[in-house]
């Protein structure tokens, strides 16, 4: 299995944590290194810290919501 590669600005998260812990891609460093800036997390919000690829993972993007959706209104 390939390691996953990351981007800068990529919104990521930690694998196995207790908590949701998400943060962004800030910089890529060398090897399967990235410094991330984290968004949330008790220990980890408002810190940038530098992490393995093998402890992240993408952050998947927010669903939308179902239903029909609205491209204009109505009286407008």
């Amino acid at each position: 299995m390939a390691t996953p590669t990351f981007q800068k600005g990529d919104p990521v998260a930690l694998k196995e944590s207790p908590e949701v812990v998400e943060g962004k891609v800030v910089a890529l460093w060398k090897g399967n290194f990235y410094r991330v800036a984290w968004e949330s997390g008790l220990s980890y919000q408002g810190k940038t810290t530098i992490v393995s690829g093998n402890v992240i993972r993408r952050k998947a993007a927010p669903e939308r919501a179902a239903g029909p959706e609205v491209t204009e209104v109505a009286g407008a």
